[in-house]
């Protein structure tokens, strides 16, 4: 039985996937994100931590490309993607709300982002029955949104977010995965948990954690 240790970032040889070099963003003169440098790397699961105000939210909506940093770079799979635009970027972000479209099913609403980028629907209805197994949603698939616990939604709405996922890689057309990717990692559980509750729970699930700005 292999019992290696997942700890990437403690290879001199492992790039990161994500990368924030001195970076700062300023809004008027609040400083919101100060100096940050963090790596990411692939498979990851990456927990942010702190109270309201700290960050948290900023950070992410600079990867993703709604907002511009005042200074530093941020880069993924090694490259700038600064000056990409948000609907270029291979990135998604999961808003606290899920993001679920309440008049459309568990299945149509994971099926969405696949149906828009005009994906054959035999691959379709593929990727979507098997992010509804491995998220175990395969029962609720036809039920709206309201029909089912927060928790399922919340799995629900991470799989719809799948659409546009971060690249595991610098090569175009290679497989994809996002932060919260599933697959088995060794010397960590396979089932990798949402968390919930506060930043404990998150901490503790988490194989490593940062706190952006105090």
């Amino acid at each position: 039985m292999n019992s290696t240790v997942f700890a990437p970032w403690e290879d001199p040889e492992k790039k990161p996937l994500i990368r924030f070099q001195n970076v700062t963003k300023k809004f008027g003169t609040f400083t919101a994100i100060d100096n940050l440098s963090l790596d990411i790397y692939e498979r990851e699961f990456f927990a942010l931590l702190g109270p309201s105000g700290c960050g948290k939210t900023t950070m992410m909506r600079m990867l993703a490309g709604f907002e511009t940093p005042t200074s530093g770079r941020i880069e993924l799979a090694g490259k700038n993607i600064i000056p990409v635009p948000p609907n270029k970027r291979a990135t998604n972000m999961m808003f606290q709300s899920y993001a679920l479209f309440p008049h459309l099913t568990v299945w149509d609403n994971i099926a969405f982002g696949l149906r828009r980028e005009k994906r054959p629907k035999d691959q379709v209805a593929a990727r979507v029955e098997e992010m509804l197994k491995l998220t175990r949603l395969t029962k609720f698939a036809r039920r709206k949104p309201h029909q089912i616990s927060g928790g399922q939604r919340q799995r629900a709405g991470q799989e719809a977010a799948r659409r546009n996922p971060v690249r595991a890689d610098g090569h175009p057309g290679k497989d994809r995965h996002d932060l919260r990717d599933r697959h088995p990692r060794p010397g960590r559980g396979d089932d990798r948990r949402v968390p919930r509750g506060g930043d404990g729970r998150r901490q503790a699930d988490a194989d490593r954690h940062a706190r952006p700005h105090l």
